[in-house]
């Protein structure tokens, strides 16, 4: 830059001359100094008065620097993955950049002003596996610096859980316990976690329910005799049926037969008779003290037809008026017929009987028939105290087998109001059964569940093997399958 001086002119200036070719007048403050600053913008003057310098009329002067105006750019701390850089300060006017906000130690090479990145400070945190209800997290390393994830080939990590999968259950319904098994309350088992839960989703710690145990109520042992059963010690449970000995062991025979017939004595007249009135006799059983007895008159002795017993322990019957006594002898059964001829004295039995039941089926009017028509052949052939029998029912009407059953091979003597008296022997359920047998092996599963036969409506008329059906009960006793 080139001043050139006017000090001659009438107001003093002076000229600046830029190597670019602009000029501008400067005035001058004084006789003696100018103004050696000055920004040329436009052909005009903005005058900065910094500093004087004495001239004489035409010199060259060196103009000093414009002063700095630093700008600070603060500290970056390096991080594991990038690096920092040392605080700074860049000169708004020249762009220089300076280590200290004076812009004394000016920056030549960025370079110096860069902190290295470094290294990660890892921790290793080892897979977790998910459950049912808590989340579980992959291998991964987590960096205290940066706080980042990264796994082993250190890679970084996006996500290191591992959402929960939720329970994977099975329902098991509720089972009552019985004296020996436990049961169950209802409950869903989680295969995955090996938990049980209610059906809101709580855990359970117990799901079975102790078994209660026998409640036994006890029998006394009952020596049997000539007309009546007895039977050992047992205990039988009020909860389950069964039948157990002293020591718990399970019984399923309880009976001790009666004895073989009476082991009875000689008659003796108790009772002398006189005419017009009978007398009486009187034997005695030695084993279980039963008393027989009859009439004594003074024609002979009469006995009831339907006290005797087993043919083989027929000794002797006399019969009034020296009526006439026929033994007709079933050979299968080996039980006696007894017919009294002339005039004999009679003995009504009545064996009373009461059922009801729905509408019949075709099996029960057939069975019904057939009894029916089988008595009417029983009475035309002579056979009087018989038992109209129909056995292998089982199979199809044509295949029944008709048969007579002495009515004595049914009677017991049984203690009745004071007397002796023949009565058919109740028929109780036979614990070895098949149709016990099958409720047994049943009866758990009946006791919760809805399980049944269901034949539908009786049927009349069509294919047999709807409409002849026999019944369930029957079917097992005889062998067959439900």
């Amino acid at each position: 830059i080139r001043f050139e001086l006017d000090l001659a002119a009438s107001a003093p200036a002076a000229t600046l001359t830029v190597n670019d070719g602009t000029a501008a007048q400067i005035p001058l403050q004084g006789k003696d100094f100018y103004i050696c600053y000055a920004n040329i913008i436009n052909n005009s003057t903005d005058a900065v008065y910094m500093d004087a310098f004495m001239v004489t009329d035409t010199m060259e002067v060196t103009l000093p620097e414009k002063p700095h105006s630093p700008v600070k750019t603060d500290k970056v701390d390096p991080t594991c993955t990038e690096d920092g850089m040392e605080a700074h300060w860049t000169c708004q006017t020249c762009g220089k950049v300076f280590t200290d906000g004076l812009c004394q130690n000016e920056v030549t090479d960025m370079n110096d002003l860069v902190i290295e990145k470094h290294s990660h400070d890892l921790k290793k945190f080892d897979a977790n596996k998910e459950n049912c209800t808590e989340d579980g997290n992959v291998e991964y390393y987590y960096c205290s610096i940066c706080k980042k994830n990264f796994d082993a080939e250190g890679k970084e990590l996006e996500k290191i859980v591992v959402d929960a999968h939720g329970h994977s259950l099975k329902k098991t319904d509720a089972k009552k316990p019985t004296c020996t098994d436990e049961g169950n309350v209802e409950y869903y088992y989680c295969s995955i976690c090996k938990k049980y839960f209610d059906a809101e989703g709580k855990e359970l710690t117990k799901v079975t329910i102790d078994a209660h145990g026998h409640d036994l109520k006890k029998t006394e042992a009952k020596a049997p005799t000539c007309i009546e059963d007895g039977n050992v010690e047992y205990y039988t449970c009020t909860v389950c049926g069964k039948i157990f000995d002293a020591a718990g062991k399970e019984l399923t025979e309880v009976t001790v037969p009666k004895l073989t017939g009476h082991a009875f004595g000689e008659w003796k007249v108790v009772k002398e008779a006189v005419p017009g009135q009978d007398g009486e006799k009187q034997r005695v059983c030695s084993v279980c003290g039963h008393k027989e007895t009859a009439a004594v008159t003074a024609e002979g002795t009469k006995t009831n037809p339907v006290a005797v017993g087993k043919a083989e322990d027929l000794t002797e019957v006399e019969v009034q008026a020296g009526g006439e006594v026929h033994y007709a002898l079933d050979k299968d059964l080996a039980d006696m017929v007894l017919t009294v001829k002339g005039e004999g004295a009679y003995v009504i039995v009545i064996f009373g009987y009461e059922g009801r039941c729905a509408a019949p089926s075709n099996y029960d009017a057939d069975y019904c028939y057939s009894l029916g028509y089988n008595a009417a052949a029983l009475i035309g052939a002579g056979r009087t105290g018989y038992m109209s029998s129909v056995r292998n029912t089982i199979k199809s009407a044509s295949e029944w087998i008709a048969g007579g059953i002495p009515i004595t091979m049914m009677l017991n003597m049984e203690r009745r109001h004071g007397a002796d008296k023949p009565v058919i022997r109740k028929a109780l359920v036979e614990l070895d059964g098949a149709p016990y047998k099958y409720f047994v092996a049943n009866r758990e599963a009946w006791a919760i569940e809805t399980s049944y036969v269901y034949p539908g409506p009786i049927q009349y008329f069509g294919p047999s093997e709807v409409c002849d059906l026999v019944t369930k009960t029957l079917t097992l006793e005889k062998g067959g399958n439900l």
